[in-house]
């Protein structure tokens, strides 16, 4: 049976007694109601220090000007603790410095955009890999993010100092970043509604698409999707496919307006959104079918729900071209007060009470 010695459990107490002043100090350090030693040689970078510092320029949005000073900061802070420090503290000071060099390098192409766009950017960018965050095992760790699922674990080798310099950098650099995306909060806000009043312009203003040519654009958005912010908002292009409708036909016999039911399909065409989805542009062919069972063909164009119209021609029975005009039930609504019975009469197929109401 294995039996510890006096030395060894000498040993073991030691390093319980020296780990728990450790992780205190880092907890101290890396958390956000952590108190900052006075003594420390890091107390510059402290983020309420760092506030105070630069508490102006931070009110003035001025983020550039801050970042790049608490950038000089961070490195005479970290070059102070260099001489003779730790070899962890050494690898990850400089890894936080170039984090923070490649954040300064990208910062102004996103500032440069407008604030509905920065969001995104930003999170691409990862300005949250800054703020410390603690592993599953209990260490304090910096500089998570995609690349690096694990970041830099601060370990029981680092000194007080090296990790109060590592983490209230860190943490000051997080506070600012945070502040620059609060400022897009509000564009962000304004862009969301914006999307919502757009899908609802799509939604009920454009023309009804059956399910068949739902799966049919769902499937050209598949094969050729949008790309960045194109893809969330409505589509500008929709097909049309076999869609019947019921219509009325206009034609000119005998030096009158004679006018009939028609039963039409659109074999194929497309619709085109304009103007912030707040209009649309359409065309397509069509065959219609007149009372006796005669088949006219041509073009349809819309011009938005409200201005549907096709010119058609078929023979007659005596095997003479005729030119008539098809308008869409839709168009009706122009003409009469009670649209919303009228429509419901459409949804039903009964053309013929729409046309025996004058």
């Amino acid at each position: 049976m294995h039996r510890t010695t006096w030395p060894q459990l000498l040993a073991a107490s030691l390093s319980l007694v020296l780990a728990g002043p450790l992780q205190s100090q880092a907890e101290g350090a890396c958390s956000r109601d952590g108190a900052p030693r006075a003594e420390s040689r890091a107390i510059r970078m402290h983020p309420t220090r760092v506030e105070a510092r630069y508490g102006e320029l931070i009110a003035g949005r001025q983020w550039i000007a801050v970042l790049s000073a608490m950038e000089q900061d961070a490195v005479a802070t970290f070059d102070t603790l260099g001489d003779g420090g730790s070899a962890a503290y050494v690898s990850h000071q400089a890894k936080l410095r170039e984090a923070i060099r490649q954040m300064l390098d990208s910062l102004p192409r996103v500032l440069d955009m407008r604030l509905s766009a920065r969001a995104a950017e930003l999170q691409r960018l990862e300005i949250n890999q800054f703020e410390p965050s603690m592993s599953g095992s209990g260490q304090w760790r910096l500089l998570q993010s995609r690349a690096n699922g694990q970041g830099l674990l601060l370990t029981a080798e680092l000194r007080p100092d090296e990790t109060e310099a590592l983490c209230w950098t860190a943490r000051s650099m997080s506070r600012v970043l945070n502040g620059v995306n609060y400022e897009t909060l509000p564009g962000a806000l304004a862009h969301i509604v914006n999307l919502g009043r757009e899908w609802e312009r799509y939604r009920w203003n454009g023309p009804v698409q059956l399910l068949h040519e739902l799966a049919l654009n769902r499937l050209v958005r598949v094969v050729a999707p949008r790309r960045g912010d194109a893809s969330y908002h409505p589509p500008r292009l929709d097909l049309v496919a076999l869609h019947p409708f019921a219509g009325v036909e206009l034609s000119r016999r005998a030096g009158s307006i004679r006018q009939g039911e028609s039963f039409a399909i659109e074999t194929g065409g497309f619709t085109v959104w304009i103007n912030d989805w707040k209009q649309f542009v359409g065309a397509s062919w069509v065959l219609a079918y007149d009372a006796d069972g005669r088949i006219g063909r041509g073009p349809l164009l819309r011009v938005s729900k409200y201005a549907t119209a096709g010119l058609l021609v078929r023979k007659d029975a005596g095997g003479r071209s005729r030119k008539s005009l098809l308008l869409t039930v839709d168009v009706l609504r122009i003409f009469k007060p009670d649209a919303s019975a009228q429509l419901n009469a459409q949804t039903k197929g009964l053309v013929g009470e729409l046309l025996s109401k004058r």
